[in-house]
C-alpha cells in the first residue's frame, strides 16, 4: 500500500513495504481488501499493558492463506499522536479481532497489517519478533461497521464465494476522537455486544466549517479519470456524469486531507469545493499540499501549483493574496497520480497573520 495512513496515510504503506503497494484497495473496500490480504484469521486479545502500551494478540482459526503467528506482540507506544491511547481503551481481554495482513517478499512474515478491533482498523508494521502500531484508519468505517466477529463470518463467506462484499459508503463521517470516545468498549468474553448506532454516529454530512486548523472537509470528487480529462463547465453537483460512467462524489475528508484511490498511475483527479461566505474577505491566501502534480483555480483564476511527486505535507505551496467573495465561491483541483495507486491532497486558506481562516461554509453543493 502506498500510504495506510493519516492521515492512513497512504504514503505511509509505501515507505513500510513495497510488497504492499496494491493494499491501498483496503483503505477504500473490503472486496480490495480480502483480495489483497495473504492471510486473513480470526484473534483475540491475549494481553495489554496500559502502562507500557504493549498489546498481544492471539492468533485463531484462518480464514484465508496459513498464517506462522501464534501471538503478536504490538508495541502501541509507536502510534500516532493520541491513537494509542484512544485504540488501547478498546482492547479488552478475551476480546475478538481480525487480522489482515501482507506478507514481506519472499517471506511468511507480516510486511503490514490491518487488525479491526471494535468497530474500527489499526495500521500495524509487521515485525520479528514485535510489531508496531501505526495509527487507527479513521474513515475506514466507510469500508465496515460491525463488529469483529461479523466481520470474520462475512469475510469466509467472500473467501469462498458464498457472497459478495458490501459496497463502501464514502458519505459516512469518519472516525474522530470524540466519536472514538464514546464509543463503547468490547464485551468481556460471553457477554453481548453493547448497542451502537452507527447511522447516528457517523451520519453522512456534505457541509459544514472546515477542521480546527482549516482545512476544507467536504468535496466533490472525480476519478480515476484518463490523464485529458477536463473540468466539465458550470458547477457540478454529486451524481452527475464527468467523463462516461464516472460521476461527481460527495466526499469528506478523514483526517486534514483528502485521499484519493486509483488503480494505476497516471490517473487524472478532479475535486470541487464549495465555499460560503457572508461577506467579502480580503488579505487571504490558499495554501495547498499534494504528494502528486496538482493545480488550483480559485473562482477561475489558477492560484497554486504543486508540479512534483513529493511527500504530503501542509501548505507545500501557496497563492498571492486573494479574496473570497460574498456569497459562493468554486475551487477546483486537478491532481495527476504518476505513482500509483493513490494520492492525497489539502488545502487550507490563511489570513493575513498565517493563521487558519474558517470563516465560511465548506459545501458539496452548489447552494
Amino acid at each position: 500500500m502506498k500510504r495506510l495512513r493519516a492521515g492512513l496515510l497512504l504514503l505511509l504503506f509505501l515507505a513500510l513495504a513495497a510488497p504492499a503497494s496494491a493494499y491501498i484497495e483496503a483503505l477504500t473496500t473490503l472486496k480490495g481488501l480480502v483480495q489483497e490480504s495473504d492471510v486473513i484469521a480470526r484473534g483475540a486479545v491475549d494481553a495489554v499493558s496500559l502502562e507500557k502500551k504493549v498489546l498481544i494478540l492471539r492468533v485463531g482459526k484462518t480464514i484465508k492463506g496459513k498464517t506462522v503467528y501464534e501471538r503478536i506482540r504490538i508495541d502501541m507506544g509507536a502510534g500516532d499522536a493520541w491513537h494509542p491511547d484512544a485504540a488501547l481503551r478498546h482492547a479488552t481481554m478475551g476480546s475478538p479481532v481480525a487480522i489482515f495482513y501482507k506478507k514481506a517478499d519472499n517471506s511468511d512474515l507480516a510486511a503490514i497489517s490491518l487488525i479491526y478491533l471494535n468497530r474500527f482498523f489499526l495500521t500495524v508494521q509487521g515485525g520479528d519478533p514485535v510489531w508496531r502500531f501505526s495509527k487507527i484508519e479513521l474513515g475506514m468505517n466507510r469500508v465496515y461497521l460491525g463488529t469483529p466477529e461479523e466481520l470474520c463470518a462475512l469475510t469466509g463467506k467472500v473467501v469462498s464465494g458464498r457472497t459478495k462484499p458490501p459496497a463502501p459508503d464514502a458519505r459516512l463521517k469518519p472516525y474522530t476522537k470524540n466519536i472514538l470516545g464514546a464509543l463503547p468498549p468490547p464485551p468481556k468474553e460471553g457477554e453481548p455486544w453493547a448497542a451502537f448506532d452507527a447511522s447516528k454516529a457517523f451520519q453522512p454530512q456534505d457541509a459544514g466549517p472546515p477542521d480546527p486548523e482549516g482545512f476544507l472537509q467536504f468535496w466533490l470528487v472525480a476519478g480515476p479519470l484518463k490523464p485529458d480529462t477536463e473540468f466539465p463547465k458550470g458547477a457540478p453537483k454529486e451524481g452527475d456524469a464527468v467523463s462516461g460512467e464516472t460521476k461527481w462524489q460527495a466526499t469528506q475528508a478523514s483526517a486534514f486531507s483528502l485521499e484519493l484511490a486509483a488503480p494505476a498511475s497516471d490517473s487524472r483527479f478532479l475535486g470541487v469545493s464549495y465555499l460560503v461566505c457572508d461577506q467579502d474577505t480580503p488579505d487571504l491566501r490558499l495554501a495547498v499540499g499534494s504528494d502528486e502534480p496538482s493545480t488550483w483555480w480559485l473562482n477561475g483564476e489558477e492560484v497554486a501549483r504543486i508540479p512534483e511527486s513529493v511527500a504530503l505535507g501542509k501548505d507545500q505551496a501557496s497563492s498571492k493574496t486573494l479574496v473570497l467573495k460574498k456569497g459562493r465561491n468554486l475551487l477546483l483541483m486537478s491532481l495527476t497520480s504518476k505513482r500509483g495507486p493513490g494520492a492525497a491532497a489539502c488545502a487550507r486558506f490563511l489570513d493575513k497573520e498565517g493563521g487558519p481562516f474558517r470563516g465560511f461554509t465548506n459545501d458539496t453543493f452548489p447552494r
